[in-house]
Order: C-alpha cells, then sequence, then structure tokens
C-alpha cells in the first residue's frame, strides 16, 4: 500500500530541515601547511656579515624572517636603518628585507618616532598572506597569525634584560595568548631581544610576571632573542627555571654581524660562537629549528619538535 504524508506531518519534517540547517556546526580545520621562517638579531656595525648571511638565509626560500633588535649600534637613525635593509637585502635588493618582523633592542632605544615611522609591519603580514594583526603599540609590539601559528614580536628597547618587559606589555602578551588559543592556534613563537634565561655574559634574574603567563599557555612553542652575541639553544624547564610548569624553547641567535661573545659555561643545552642565524620549519603540529653558521651548507644543529 503506498503510504502519504500528512500535510502536518510534512510541515513537521520540513522544520526540522530548517532546524538542523541553522545550526552552526563547527567547520572542519584545515590541513597545516608547511612553511619556513628565518631568526637572526645584532649586526650593529657588522653590516657586511649581514649581506652574508641574507644571501644565505633567502636561497632557502624563508616566507618570513624575525629580527629581534640591535639593528644599529647607537640608536635608531634613518641613515642606520637604510644602511641595515639595504645589507638585510643582501646588498642586491633580493627581498629579505620585505618579509622581515624587526623588534628593538638595546642599542636601537633612541628615536622612538623614527622607528614608528620607518617600518610598516601590518603591510608585511599582509604581503605574507598572515592574518589578526594586532598592534599594541605600532611596529614596536604586535602579533598575527598563519597558517597553524600565531607570532608574537615585542618591543625591548631597555638594557637590562627580559625581567625589564613592564607589567602593562606582559598583560597584553597575556590577552593576546589567550585570543590566539581561543581561535584554535596550535603553535605560538616570541621573539624579543633580550633572553629569558641568559647564556653567555649579560646576567639578568628571571621575570616571576612572565614566567607565570608562559606557564598558562600551552601554545606556547618557542621563544627568539639577540642580544648575546651567539647562537644558542635551552629547553627551558624546572632545571632552568624551577617555577617554570609549562616547558618551552629558547633559541638566542645573536650572530648577525656584532662582535661574537662566549658561550658560558653550563647556561645552554647547545652554543656556539659563530655568525649565523637559525632556520625553523613549522609542518603541521611539529616545527624544526636548524642553526647555520654563515657560509654553511649543512646545518650545524637539528632540532625535532612535536
Amino acid at each position: 500500500m503506498k503510504k502519504t504524508v500528512s500535510k502536518s506531518g510534512l510541515t513537521l519534517i520540513l522544520k526540522i530541515i530548517c532546524l538542523v540547517a541553522a545550526i552552526n556546526f563547527p567547520a572542519p580545520l584545515l590541513a597545516a601547511s608547511t612553511f619556513r621562517f628565518i631568526v637572526m638579531a645584532d649586526t650593529k656595525t657588522g653590516l657586511s656579515e649581514l649581506s652574508a648571511l641574507s644571501s644565505q638565509g633567502k636561497a632557502m626560500n624563508p616566507l618570513m624572517m624575525f629580527y629581534p633588535g640591535d639593528l644599529c649600534e647607537s640608536g635608531a637613525t634613518r641613515s642606520c636603518l637604510d644602511e641595515w635593509k639595504k645589507s638585510l637585502n643582501g646588498g642586491s635588493n633580493n627581498g629579505l628585507a620585505h618579509i622581515t618582523f624587526a623588534s628593538r633592542g638595546n642599542h636601537d632605544a633612541a628615536n622612538t618616532d623614527i622607528w614608528q615611522t620607518y617600518f610598516n609591519f601590518s603591510a608585511v603580514a599582509e604581503s605574507i598572506g598572515a592574518v589578526n594583526f594586532s598592534s599594541y603599540r605600532q611596529n614596536l609590539t604586535y602579533s598575527f597569525d598563519y597558517d597553524n601559528s600565531h607570532f608574537v614580536v615585542i618591543d625591548m628597547p631597555n638594557g637590562e634584560g627580559a625581567s625589564s618587559m613592564g607589567s602593562a606589555t606582559i598583560a597584553w602578551l597575556d590577552a593576546d595568548l589567550t585570543a590566539a588559543e581561543n581561535r584554535g592556534l596550535t603553535l605560538a613563537f616570541i621573539a624579543f631581544h633580550a633572553p629569558i634565561y641568559y647564556v653567555d655574559d649579560h646576567p639578568d634574574a628571571v621575570s616571576g610576571r612572565l614566567i607565570t603567563v608562559l606557564n598558562s599557555h600551552p601554545i606556547v612553542s618557542a621563544t627568539f632573542h639577540g642580544h648575546e652575541h651567539v647562537l644558542a639553544y635551552v629547553h627551558i624547564d624546572t632545571t632552568r627555571i624551577p617555577t617554570v610548569t609549562h616547558p618551552f624553547e629558547e633559541f638566542v641567535s645573536g650572530g648577525a654581524g656584532a662582535n661574537l661573545y662566549a658561550c658560558a659555561a653550563d647556561r645552554s643545552d647547545w652554543c656556539r660562537q659563530t655568525f649565523g642565524f637559525f632556520l625553523v620549519t613549522v609542518s603541521g603540529n611539529s616545527f624544526t629549528v636548524e642553526a647555520y653558521a654563515r657560509g654553511g651548507r649543512t646545518a650545524l644543529k637539528t632540532w625535532h619538535f612535536k
């Protein structure tokens, strides 16, 4: 016998269909892509070294680059920034400067207004396809997303070390990381000048307020710094900083031309007194970091993190 649906039954079915269609199901997560970025810092007057490192790094086809401080020797003058930019472009306009996100170090402290008008990091972020650009202080402290990763760049023009990071900046960082986690991102990389845990001859007390914030955000994966003129890596856990409850990786990439320092004994898991940089490859929820010396064709050291 052929069955029919009553008018009232049909109306009920249509209402159910409309109700189901109106539900906001979570969008499926897109597969994270693979991309690369470079980190180097501390040039001051070592422009020829920076030019050589630029050519070497650009050949690795990075999506972007981070430069956490000490572009200049005595304040961020326009002439100094022009020379730095020229060298960062390998002396041949190779384009590396156009994909670079910089922040100030203690030697860049003077001439804040020149720095803020010289750079336009929001435009750099847009040019590489980054989203959710957020600025706490224009072209000084800012953040953005790319793929499944969040990037934070913090202004640190004080010579006292990471412990000098102000409470307002730390509060902004806390809120910024919370927003990134709420967007479903899985990795966060933070760059600023002085290391959280020093590896050379710049003794500094660890900032308890900063560690409290980093502990509360599992998204934090690694931090990148300059200030100390070496290439170094430290796994930060309770053996390094007793108050750490969320371990993370710290890299010091201060070998971009300024006079080199020595590696302090027992202050790092790996350290080299050499000009060079770090190449970071992000692939899904994993990332690999490779240390390169100036002119080196193979990595000095490679780390894999999941």
